[in-house]
């Protein structure tokens, strides 16, 4: 559910990748932005995901559905959904939609020992972190690039609580802080990889040419 208290989106295994099976948007109508409105799609014919390159770590797909393109990244029981730059309109159902956003379980379905459960794994999340940003500001030897980790760091700390504030619950279950922080943790782990990787290449001593 679209922050944990409304829509559908139902992922399927085909025999050739992976589709959406069942996909309700919630938005506002067109008619009067006021009014909240729904958009349940049929979906007789599943919608294909297409698998696309990402070097943050997280596997992202490609939704392709002309109506309403949009992209995300597969993170533990949920999906994030990239930021779009303009609503889905669907002009017959009256309707306004932004599908951007975490993606996961009911909120009303997670109990207190899941939330306690949520607030020990990010707690352990935020240390690995912190820990794998410091070990790549110390492989960074440049100013520039140091001044951009650390830019990109506090983008997702604000980005973080852009996306969560908006997720129900959450500031009880931690459910989407978690998810995101894990993702961050993702991400920093694939950089680190490639920055061990060119550090190997660069130590690697060139053959000389056979005169």
């Amino acid at each position: 559910m679209q922050n944990g208290h409304q829509g559908l989106m139902r992922i399927s295994r085909l025999a050739d990748g992976f589709a959406i099976s069942a996909l309700a948007l919630h938005g506002s109508a067109i008619s009067d932005p006021d009014t909240s409105c729904v958009v349940k799609l049929d979906l007789s014919r599943p919608l294909p995901l297409e698998s696309v390159a990402n070097q943050e770590g997280a596997a992202r797909y490609k939704v392709g559905f002309p109506a309403c393109p949009f992209s995300f990244d597969v993170l533990h029981r949920s999906v994030l959904v990239h930021n779009m730059p303009k609503a889905c309109v669907f002009k017959q159902a009256d309707c306004a939609t932004q599908p951007h956003g975490l993606w996961g379980p009911n909120a009303a379905t997670l109990g207190p020992k899941q939330a306690e459960a949520n607030d020990n794994a990010r707690g352990a999340a935020e240390r690995r972190m912190r820990t794998l940003f410091v070990m790549l500001m110390h492989r960074t030897r440049h100013v520039s690039e140091r001044d951009q980790l650390a830019s990109q760091q506090a983008h997702f700390t604000t980005r973080r609580v852009m996306v969560c504030r908006t997720y129900a619950r959450d500031v009880v279950e931690d459910f989407c802080a978690l998810r995101l922080t894990e993702a961050r943790v993702m991400a920093l782990d694939a950089e680190l990889m490639r920055a061990q990787r060119a550090h190997g290449r660069a130590k690697m001593p060139q053959r000389r040419k056979n005169r």
